[in-house]
This record gives structure tokens, C-alpha cells and sequence, in this order.
């Protein structure tokens, strides 16, 4: 194809791909030379040119493609012509797919035949010399065409559809109907794989070459590569089928399906690295009827449905080599929308659809036949099943919910609050029968633990809309959605349930991506507007906790800790743990018992207290990769206390001595024995009191205010059962007695820290001094301080004794240590002798490298350093 056949191809594939603004200047088209199929185009000059097609006729402009007159001298031929070239104003040729090629040497007023073979295209070097391909075979004239002889010495697999020259060099390239890019350095003689075609496409592909190094190849579906080298690298512009991908569905690791709007499906059997694209139609393009598909379901490696508007509805069992059409005329009715599709099995699946009244349908044939669903109506946004239940998903914020395989359905809110109901789901999934996500517009997402019978929602920004969520465990979930301030698509994923979400961006894509799929091993697919599928491969295994190591493990005990290693793009030879009983000895390896499946255990020997044990995980793989947890180690490990937990306190004040270091006070706050409240609490004598010793009361003549303040602190993390509790005397005289409700006066409590301010309490009047207590638990973890704060609001009413505050306490767990005795008591040998001589002696020849001497050697760690 000349460079300006292929520059018109390529311009029309990237304005469907990336459409203009609707105040760009259009430029005049020139009128059609023919109501028939174009396939080349080539002009000599400015002003005359020449385009073939499949009307079997050459058509000559003279005035730029303004008007077009028809050569009558083209060859009579029953297959189109799809390329023509010219090397001179006078030399030039047409060929076509299995089609021969023909010449001519008089400006296309007469052609001759110059090769009996089928010719893709054909290629003159000058005036004299021509190559043609012809299936895997190159041919060469010197002598104008009128006779060839093969010259490349390695074949080209699959052949060629389309070659071109690399300027006035020696450079030769060309692509085949796959999309693969083969490149010769010699004129044609040997050649060289540089691109493998990205699968079967419904296209024409074509290669051009603008000088010696600059060069292009492209499809029809918006397939772009382009060489800036003479062809050694390629660089791929834009991929994909050049339509929008609405719908995506895997059935394993590597079986998978994607349909598009425009009636596409496309199938990949290895990973999605290629794919085989299907046009599915029954009638085609016929005016008043859309045959769009909408969704897909890939069971299994060979079985799969595809449906769309229209009645639209395909399955195949073998892969996607032949599809048998399920749906209209036959068998579904034209005005049938199938919108999502999922089967349990070849025979049992559900689908949604329009209109309202067949919403919700049931096959038990394997969709040749289907049965409406009584009670669901309305829009359905998503289908799933797991076991016996099912979870259609509503364009709002309920979700219908099934226990008995879809028999009957119940609707449940998604959101629970009546102050969250614009709530819009998009997408739900479950990945067992009990946990399951719900993802939808403006920042909503909702995870459910018991089967989709109740939501908590988990809210994120509400610039995020979330258009699918893929979930590869109970407490692992990935979503795909679309930040409206930034207008760029993003992943976001949990590993924890929801508690932490960590955002990734797609600034590099210009696509709305709106599909995601996501394997338990980590390989990941998402597709989008513009018909690409971005993959990415597994890590050779993934490993994670679930749940956390111990913080603390009892001296001289064992501890078990559960973790799951799943394979993804390599096997697992073995799973150890490396652990070692201090920082700066040597790691000790312990393999870890499979206990099935994924779940492997690790056992950590008993440890003395004191110790501080440093330890992680490694799988090795059968390529001999090895994969770490955390993954930073051995640099980064799990650390464990040994001990036992107490309740210790992490601050205990009292105010005999004044302000403790650390403490500030402000306003009428001060230490004082002066103005007694009645009752007995703590230490006595010496408080902080807020008021004015003189009076006994806070009446200044102004409005009063000040606060009470601890140091910073951190509150420790807690273990199941463990609480945290700050207990202070306090008394309060202040405007309204009786806790009377309207006070003026504000005496607060404050926990003020980075993850936000809490306050404590509201304290209402109690003049006689008492203990009040607090459960921070729900505080653990964090860092911050606390704040007593006095403030009268006005001038008025402010003649009472005030507040005072005494013996602040803060409890917290603590670890602390059962010393072990220095050496545990022996028998090595098994002679119930505790130790004797002959243990030591036993013990130094295994220790040696010998034999047992008596067969049954115990392990032993006699200065109890964790180490045997």
C-alpha cells in the first residue's frame, strides 16, 4: 500500500479512536469515485491518481480526486483488487488478495499479466525490478515483470498482505493478516519476525514507510504501530478492535471473554496476551435494527454466551471456532435487550434484560430456552451467584437477594441510611456465599459479610464513581472507576477488608476503563471505550497473613501463624520460615506444614523471655524464583514480644507537687488545696482547680475560658480483650445545679489527635467529687493528647465554685516477663536421667555430625535462646 493509502487508512482508524472537538474545522471530502469498496489508492502527481477496488476497475483522476473517469483496460476478475503502486509516472502495478498481479508500463492506459500465482501485493524496487509475495514466498523480476524467480532463502509463516520499502535502503517490510510484522535487511532475501500479530482480526492491515527510517503499520479495528529504525523496533500507538469493550468475563486464568458495543467478541486461551475477535450478527447492518452486544460469561475454557440488544444471543462450545445462535429470530424475541448474563453451569444461567416485564429470565437448557422471573422488575445493574445464592443489583441502592437458586427474591438496601439514598450501583460480586462488594456512583462502596442480607457502606470521595469491582477474597478487593476532578480512570484496592483502600492511577491511558477482572493469583484485565485490554501478569506467587502475627507469645511456648502463598505466573516448590530469636544472629529455616489448598502453617519455636524474635516467610518456585513476606526481607521481618500482658499505667498525676513537667494550663486553671469540694476521691489536698481561690467561684466580670492539657502521647494497640481507661476526680459547681438541662457553661473532655478530635464527654453539674472513668479502646493506636476545657460563654451567672481534677490515671496493657530457669533439665539419650554424663557425651557426637547412639535423640535447647 502506498504511504498515502495507508496515511488515509490510519487517519480514519485514529478519528474513530480519538473524535475531534465539535469546533474543529472539517475539511473538504472529496466526492466518491464509486458507490463500491476502495482497496488502494496512488498518485503519480498532486493531481492524477489512480484507486482499485472490488469493482473490478481502475479509476483515474486527473484533478486531485475531484472527478473520477474508469479505465475499461482492468482484467475481468472475480476477487477485488486491493493494492496499487506505482514506481514512475509510466511503471506501476495492482494486485490483491489471492489475486494475481498484473503491470503496467504506459501510466495505466494498458496492463499486463506478470505472475500466475495469488499475489497479496507486489512492490517495484525501479523501473526494471519488482518483488510480489506470494503466500509465504517472495518473487523477483529484473526484467519489468516478465519473468521471476523465487529469492527469499526463509519463509515467511502465514505469508504476506502488504509490504513496503524502507525509503531508497535495502530495507524490505512487511505484515501479514494477523497483524505480524516481518522485516528483510537484503532486498527480500531473508527475513525476520519483529512483531507477532495480535490474534485474528476482523481487518486489513497495511505498511508504509515515509523515508529510510520512518514507518507505519495499521489495521482497520485501530491497531497502530510505528518504526522509527527501518523496522528493528516497533512501537504500538493504539490497540485494541477500535470499539467499546462493555463487558468482560474469565473462567479461569487464561480462558476469557470481552464483547464490544459494535457486536465484537473477542477470546483469549493464554492470559490475554492474544485474541481472536468474532463478529457475531444475524441480520447485520440493517436499518432500524442494532445488533450491539452488551454482555458475556465464559464457563469454562470452551463454553461461552455472548447477548446483546436485539434478542442478540451466542454460544459456543468450543472456544469460540463456531458460534450457534440462541436468540432472535428463533428463539428470542427482537425487541429482547440482554444486558448481563451468568451461568452456574452448561445448563443453569440467569439473564437481565429489557423490557421491564421480562427483567430477570432462567434457563435450564443452556439458554436455548428461557422463562421469566416473577417479582423482579426494573433495571439490573449486575448479576452474580454463588451456591444457592444470587444477587441482582438495581440502578439505585437495592439489591435483590436470593437464597434457594433464584426461586424467589427479596430486595434489600444497600445503603441502610436514609441519608445516603442517591446510592447508584453499578456492579456487585461476592466471592463465596457470605462476602461480597457493591460498588456504584459518587464514592460508593458497600461490603456485606453475610450474603448480601445486610450492607455497610464504606463511602469513598465523592468525586469517585466506581463502575465494576472484581473480589479475590473475603478481605481482598479491587474497583475500577472514574475521578471527575481529575478525569482519568484509577484502580483502588482493599486488602483488609475495607478498612484501608490504596489508589492506583491510569494517568497514562486516555480510555475510560469500566471492566475489571481479577484472578486469586493476581492477574488482572481491565477494558475499556476504545477497545483495549490492558493486562497485567500475576508475580510469580502471593503470599499474605490473614490475620496478624502475635504481638506477644508466652515464654517457653509454641506459636502457630496461618499464611496463604498462591501460585501465579510460577509453581511453588517450597513454603519455609526464616526466624531467628535476636537482631544480629543468623536466620534458622523451619518448612511450613501445607495444611491445603493455599493455607499453609508455620510453627515459631518457644521462645525465653525477654527475647525479641525476628522472623518472615519465603516460597521458593520451581524456576527457582524466591518470594518474601514482608517483602522487604531480610531487611524487613515480623518482630513478637515474649511475656505476658499486664495492665499497667502509662501515666498516673496527681497536682501535690504542682503542674508536671509536660502539663499545661491556661485561664483560671491552677494547682490548689483552696475551695474543697465535699467527698473523698484520690490522693486529696492539692487540685487543678478552674475558678479563683479568693471567691470560689469564676466570676470575673468577663467572659472566662481555659484548658487543662496532657503531654502527647501514643495509646498502645490492643489484642482481642484488651481495653485501654482513663479514670480523674471530678467535681463540678457551675450555673445550673442538679444537671438541669440549658447550662450555659461548657466543661468538656477532648482527645485531640492527627486522626481527628473526639470529645469525651459533656459534664453536666455534680458538685461532689467523684471518680469518672473512660473506655478508650476505640482509640488504640493512636497519637494524641487530652484536654479539659472550661469556658462560661458569657459574663453572666458565674458565681459558683467551679471545676476541680485530681488523680488522672491512664491504664493500658503492658508485657511483662516470667523469668525461666537459665537451663531447662535434659535427657538427651532417653535414659530418664536428667542430665547425666552420658547425655553430654550423646550429645557432643550428634552435635559432631554423628550417628544417635541410642536412636531417639532429643531436640534440645538447654540455654533456652530459641535456637535447638
Amino acid at each position: 500500500m502506498t504511504f498515502t493509502a495507508l496515511v488515509a487508512l490510519a487517519v480514519v482508524t485514529l478519528a474513530a479512536i480519538f473524535p475531534s472537538p465539535a469546533s474543529a474545522q472539517f475539511q473538504t471530502q472529496a466526492p466518491s469515485p464509486t458507490g463500491r469498496n476502495l482497496g488502494g489508492v496512488a498518485f503519480t502527481s498532486p493531481t492524477h491518481g489512480f484507486v482499485v477496488g472490488d469493482n473490478h476497475h481502475l479509476l483515474e483522476t486527473f484533478d486531485g480526486g475531484q472527478t473520477w473517469i474508469t479505465r475499461m483496460a482492468t482484467p475481468l476478475s472475480t476477487d477485488p483488487f486491493y493494492t496499487i503502486h506505482f514506481a514512475s509516472p509510466t511503471h506501476g502495478y495492482i494486485a490483491g488478495n489471492n489475486q494475481d498481479a498484473y503491470r503496467t508500463t504506459d501510466g495505466g492506459l494498458t496492463w499486463t499479466h506478470i505472475l500466475d500465482i495469488p499475489a497479496n501485493d507486489a512492490l517495484w524496487l525501479d523501473a526494471d525490478s519488482v518483488l510480489v509475495i506470494g503466500g509465504q514466498d517472495v518473487y523477483r523480476s529484473d526484467d519489468e515483470g516478465l519473468t521471476f524467480v523465487p529469492v527469499n532463502f526463509t519463509p515467511i509463516e502465514g505469508g504476506l498482505s502488504d509490504i513496503d520499502r524502507a525509503g531508497t535502503s535495502e530495507t524490505i517490510a512487511g505484515v501479514s493478516g494477523n497483524g505480524t510484522i516481518w522485516v528483510s535487511n537484503d532486498t527480500g532475501l531473508s527475513w525476520t519476525r519483529m512483531v507477532e500479530g495480535v490474534g485474528i482480526l476482523p481487518a486489513n492491515w497495511a505498511i508504509s514507510f515515509l523515508d529510510d527510517v520512518n514507518g507505519w503499520v495499521c489495521g482497520a479495528n485501530g491497531i497502530v504501530y510505528r518504526t522509527q529504525d527501518a523496522g528493528q523496533t516497533w512501537t504500538l500507538l493504539n490497540s485494541g478492535v477500535g470499539d467499546e469493550i462493555v463487558d468482560m468475563s474469565f473462567a479461569d486464568d487464561d480462558n476469557g471473554i470481552a464483547v464490544t458495543q459494535g457486536g465484537f467478541a473477542l477470546i483469549t486461551h493464554d492470559r490475554g496476551q492474544h485474541w481472536q475477535v468474532h463478529r457475531l450478527r444475524v441480520t447485520g447492518l440493517v436499518w432500524g435494527r442494532d445488533e450491539g452486544l452488551d454482555s458475556c460469561f465464559a464457563l469454562d475454557a470452551n463454553t461461552m454466551w455472548a447477548g446483546g440488544t436485539g434478542g442478540l444471543l451466542f454460544r459456543t462450545d468450543d472456544g469460540g471456532q463456531s458460534w450457534q445462535n440462541q436468540g432472535y429470530p428463533f428463539y428470542l424475541p427482537g425487541t429482547l435487550n440482554i444486558e448481563k448474563l451468568h451461568f452456574t453451569d452448561s445448563l443453569n444461567g440467569w439473564m437481565a434484560c429489557h423490557p421491564a416485564d421480562s427483567t430477570l429470565q432462567v434457563t435450564n437448557d443452556g439458554g436455548w430456552t428461557w422463562t421469566p422471573v416473577t417479582g423482579v422488575i426494573g433495571s439490573i445493574a449486575s448479576l452474580d451467584f454463588q451456591g444457592q445464592r444470587g444477587w441482582a443489583a438495581y440502578a439505585s441502592q437495592t439489591v435483590m437477594r436470593t437464597t434457594n437458586a433464584g426461586q424467589t427474591w427479596s430486595p434489600v438496601a444497600i445503603t441502610g441510611s436514609a441519608t445516603q439514598d442517591w446510592y447508584y450501583t453499578n456492579d456487585v460480586e461476592f466471592v463465596d456465599e457470605n462476602y461480597g462488594w457493591a460498588v456504584g456512583w459518587w464514592g460508593g462502596i458497600a461490603r456485606s459479610t453475610n450474603g448480601g442480607a445486610s450492607w455497610t457502606p464504606q463511602m469513598q470521595p465523592q468525586n469517585e464513581t466506581f463502575y465494576d469491582v472484581s473480589v479475590v477474597s473475603p478481605t481482598e478487593a479491587v474497583a475500577v472507576g472514574y475521578d471527575d476532578s481529575t478525569f482519568r480512570c484509577f484502580l483502588k484496592r482493599t486488602t483488609n477488608g475495607g478498612t484501608t483502600w490504596t489508589r492506583t492511577e491510569l494517568n497514562q491511558y486516555e480510555e475510560a476503563f469500566t471492566n475489571l477482572v481479577v484472578r486469586p493469583n493476581g492477574r488482572q484485565w481491565i477494558a475499556g471505550s476504545f477497545g483495549k485490554i490492558l493486562y497485567r501478569p500475576a508475580p510469580p506467587v502471593t503470599m499474605t497473613l490473614p490475620t496478624a502475627v502475635p504481638a506477644l507469645i508466652a515464654p517457653g511456648t509454641q506459636a502457630t501463624i496461618t499464611i496463604t502463598a498462591t501460585p501465579g505466573e510460577e509453581q511453588i516448590a517450597a513454603v519455609n520460615l526464616r526466624v531467628r530469636a535476636a537482631a544480629g544472629a543468623p536466620f534458622a529455616t523451619i518448612p511450613l506444614v501445607h495444611t491445603g489448598g493455599v493455607n499453609y502453617q508455620a510453627t515459631l519455636p518457644p521462645f525465653q523471655c525477654g527475647n525479641t524474635p525476628q522472623y518472615y516467610f519465603e516460597t521458593l518456585t520451581t524456576q527457582g524464583t524466591t518470594v518474601t513476606l514482608p517483602a522487604g526481607a531480610p531487611t524487613q521481618f515480623y518482630t513478637s514480644g515474649v511475656g505476658v500482658f499486664g495492665q499497667s499505667d502509662v501515666f498516673n498525676v496527681t497536682f501535690a507537687g504542682g503542674l508536671p513537667t509536660g502539663w499545661t494550663a491556661s485561664g483560671l486553671w491552677h494547682a490548689t488545696a483552696s475551695c474543697s469540694p465535699p467527698g473523698t476521691c484520690g490522693s486529696g489536698g492539692v487540685r487543678m482547680y478552674f475558678g479563683q481561690d479568693s471567691t470560689c467561684n469564676f466570676q470575673t466580670g468577663a467572659r472566662a475560658a481555659g484548658i487543662l492539657t496532657s503531654p502527647t502521647i501514643t495509646l498502645p494497640t490492643l489484642q482481642a480483650g484488651q481495653s485501654i481507661t482513663l479514670t480523674f476526680c471530678s467535681a463540678l459547681d457551675n450555673e445550673y445545679n442538679n444537671n438541669e438541662v440549658g447550662d450555659d457553661d461548657q466543661a468538656q473532655l477532648w482527645w485531640v489527635s492527627g486522626a481527628g478530635n473526639f470529645p469525651l464527654e459533656w459534664f453536666t453539674d455534680h458538685a461532689s467529687i467523684q471518680t469518672r472513668s473512660f473506655n478508650l479502646s476505640a482509640r488504640a493506636g493512636q497519637t494524641g493528647r487530652f484536654e479539659w476545657r472550661f469556658d462560661t460563654m458569657n459574663t453572666y451567672m458565674n458565681s459558683f465554685r467551679g471545676w476541680h481534677v485530681d488523680d488522672i490515671r491512664l491504664s493500658a496493657p503492658s508485657t511483662t516477663c516470667t523469668p525461666t530457669p537459665a537451663c531447662d533439665p535434659i535427657d538427651f539419650n532417653g535414659d530418664s536421667l536428667f542430665p547425666d554424663t552420658q547425655d553430654i557425651a550423646d550429645f557432643i557426637t550428634v552435635f559432631g555430625g554423628g550417628p544417635c547412639p541410642t536412636g531417639a535423640c532429643n531436640d534440645i535447647d538447654f540455654n533456652n535462646d530459641g535456637l535447638f
